[in-house]
């Protein structure tokens, strides 16, 4: 009895919220009935988009193709996926970074079978990381590593400052990332499996350019993984 008093107190005070948006959800469930339902990536997949097949439509696309040797994403980018993104990564809700990472690391472990080295992630630039205070890419590039038992390494840095692909049609954001990143100097990628995690995967614009600086520099294989694809 004093305990369920306890326990109702606490949740007035510190309301349970789902873990993968944000919202608030009734202290016996951990996720909100959007997520819960939220669309994911199923069945056979295109390396190149990480889609289910049904929704690929790299045959009808203009891009070249991408330096990664696949990508991979439990989500797609809508509805409560999305805003718990945006939550994470504008408004500071980090915490959800834990749910997102636990997603990504069951459904690489479910659909990858390559033999992977370290885990990386795509960087930010030290401006907007001064305003932002985190690369939310990091923080789940070491939650995914936590599990995959692998170790995260920072190999790349942003050389140039850029404005965000947020703002970018598709068809500039190739051009909008290209040549802005290099490898971090000591950094030693020479025929390594990495994983390269970022929050979403629109283009693949940033992604592919990131796996072509590490290629550059001797990768063997470059694997991508995000929480969500658009």
């Amino acid at each position: 009895m004093i305990r369920n008093e306890i326990n109702r107190l606490l949740y007035a005070l510190f309301p349970r919220r789902c873990d993968l948006c944000g919202e608030v959800v009734t202290p016996d469930v951990g996720r909100c009935d959007a997520c819960s339902g939220a669309r994911r990536v199923t069945g056979k997949t295109c390396p190149h988009c990480g889609k289910s097949k049904d929704d690929c439509r790299c045959k009808d696309s203009a891009y070249n193709k991408p330096r990664y040797n696949a990508a991979f994403a439990p989500y797609y980018y809508e509805g409560s996926i999305s805003f718990g993104i945006r939550r994470m990564k504008l408004h500071g809700y980090r915490e959800l970074t834990d749910g997102m990472a636990k997603e990504m690391y069951e459904y690489f472990d479910d659909h990858c079978d390559e033999h992977i080295d370290i885990v990386t992630y795509v960087p930010i630039s030290p401006r907007r990381k001064r305003t932002r205070g985190y690369n939310q890419a990091r923080l789940l590039a070491e939650k995914v590593a936590i599990r995959l038992e692998l170790p995260v390494v920072p190999t790349l840095k942003k050389i140039v400052n850029t404005d965000s692909q947020r703002t970018k049609p598709g068809y500039k954001r190739r051009g909008n990332v290209f040549g802005v990143f290099d490898l971090i100097d000591g950094v030693d990628v020479d025929g390594k499996a990495v994983l390269l995690v970022d929050d979403v995967k629109t283009t693949g614009a940033t992604l592919s350019e990131c796996a072509d600086m590490l290629k550059i520099y001797g990768a063997k294989d470059v694997y991508v993984l995000t929480f969500a694809i658009r």
